[in-house]
């Protein structure tokens, strides 16, 4: 019986290419506007600290941790597929990414619940049926 080894691979779609990341490195490979691919490769740190060992907490910074390396990702690929005049800045993405994720908190969490508990505070289940059905309908609009 052969052994296999085991290789965790994910990735993320990013502008007009892709991002691969694995337990060590990180790869990203975009198609410039002539035609050309670029790519790039990062050693991803494995320095953990104590607080990446506890449950919920760990998946809390993986989760923030993927966040921020996808954002890096997609400011590379997004200053590769475009015009030099056009370079988007890392605080510019930044800066994007904290307005969507406001934008998305906001009106899929925070918006249905005050309406739902505005016109319904006194009966609970009918506030918790009115605020799925807003964060529904939100979600089919948008």
């Amino acid at each position: 019986m052969s052994k296999e080894k085991f290789s965790s691979v994910g990735g993320q779609a990013v502008i007009e290419g892709v991002m691969m990341r694995n337990a060590d490195l990180l790869a990203t490979a975009v198609r410039k506007p002539n035609g050309d691919i670029v790519y790039k490769k990062t050693k991803i740190s494995k320095s953990r600290n104590r607080l990446s060992t506890i449950p919920f907490i760990r998946g809390a910074i993986t989760l923030f941790d993927s966040l921020v390396l996808g954002v890096k990702e997609l400011t590379f690929s997004a200053n590769q597929a475009e015009v030099e005049e056009e370079q988007l800045s890392q605080k510019e993405a930044v800066m994007t990414t904290i307005v969507s994720l406001a934008l998305g908190i906001g009106l899929f969490i925070v918006l249905p619940s005050v309406i739902s508990s505005f016109l319904f505070r006194d009966n609970k289940i009918h506030s918790n049926l009115l605020e799925a059905g807003l964060r529904l309908s939100f979600f089919v609009l948008y």
